[in-house]
């Protein structure tokens, strides 16, 4: 029989606020492709806004400014709002979840069958209050820091880090 990682059963609620970190974290690594995409779409907008300055009577280089300009806020903060809407939908539900973590490198939920960590497709990240895993590519699992001991949180990150867990800073 498997022997757990650390002598708990984990059982907890994520609030709005754990689940908006754990978003931000799962989505960090997206956040250099779009702010390259925003300074792209940036000099396209400055490019076509001195065009328009050379040429007032083109006024397609306005429009092509102006709507490059509002592409790259929607690309800026969509992506935020989805996040607190999808944490606020999920705190509201007051799921009560459980995750068991086992020594031989294992992971179990309540709706999943037993799933490997050790896998090199898996992803790990470390925000201030949680531990994101991605297992394989439809797993996701979101841990608070609050339902584990400083000691738990140890054993995890030092399980986790040499698998290649990222530590996320979120902005707020």
């Amino acid at each position: 029989m498997d022997k757990p990682l650390f002598n708990a059963d984990l059982q907890y609620k994520l609030t709005q606020s754990e689940l908006l970190e754990c978003f931000q974290c799962l989505d960090s690594s997206k956040l250099r492709a779009r702010q390259i995409n925003e300074i792209i779409i940036m000099v396209l907008a400055a490019v076509s806004t001195v065009m328009f300055a050379m040429n007032t009577a083109a006024l397609n280089y306005a429009v092509l400014a102006v709507i490059l300009i509002i592409t790259c806020a929607v690309i800026r903060y969509y992506p935020d709002w989805k996040y607190k809407q999808a944490a606020k939908n999920t705190a509201s539900e007051n799921g009560v979840y459980r995750v068991r973590i086992y020594d031989n490198g294992h992971i179990k939920s309540q709706d999943t069958e037993m799933l490997n960590l050790l896998s090199p497709s898996n992803k790990f990240y470390e925000g201030d209050n949680t531990f994101s895993l991605v297992i394989g590519k439809s797993h996701k699992f979101c841990i608070p820091k609050t339902c584990l001991s400083a000691s738990q949180i140890k054993l995890l990150e030092d399980a986790l880090y040499p698998l290649g867990m990222v530590n996320v800073k979120i902005d707020k």
